[in-house]
């Protein structure tokens, strides 16, 4: 025996309350979801403080403190963790931005394949004067070209 309800008012009752609550349960689901992705984000970004931490330590690292410091810095001065812009970015850190990122885009990750040489370079070029200093961006895809 089933709890059905004989009238078809209450059944018509009864789907209008999952219809009700329905996008409130999706809705605090979601916004879950979302938050565990922000505090996902906020601790990655901070990868680039803890290396800078960990650099100062020993002595012979601490000249490349700085550089694991700021290579997440944008051109275009959308970047962390200090939001520096275009050439207040250290060469060193706008030169080790472009080649991890060329690394990392042709290399394997657990949740996508590498990508080719010519879309990754694509890529850097599509984000040159943006994430990228455009110059070192030329330099680093003629320098590939030539190899």
């Amino acid at each position: 025996m089933t709890n059905l309800p004989e009238k078809p008012e209450a059944v018509k009752n009864q789907i209008n309350g999952v219809i009700y609550t329905l996008p409130f349960i999706i809705g605090i689901t979601v916004f879950f979801a979302l938050y565990e992705a922000f505090r996902e984000y906020i601790e990655m970004k901070r990868h680039s403080e803890i290396g800078y931490i960990i650099a100062m330590s020993p002595p012979d690292l601490g000249p490349i403190a700085e550089f694991i410091l700021k290579h997440h810095e944008w051109w275009n001065g959308q970047g962390y963790p200090l939001g520096l812009k275009g050439e207040e970015i250290p060469l060193e850190c706008r030169i080790l931005a472009v080649a991890d990122a060329y690394d990392a885009m042709t290399s394997d990750r657990p949740y996508r394949s590498s990508l080719s040489q010519s879309k990754a370079l694509a890529e850097l070029k599509r984000c040159a004067g943006v994430q990228f200093d455009p110059k070192l961006v030329d330099k680093f895809v003629d320098l590939l070209k030539e190899s």
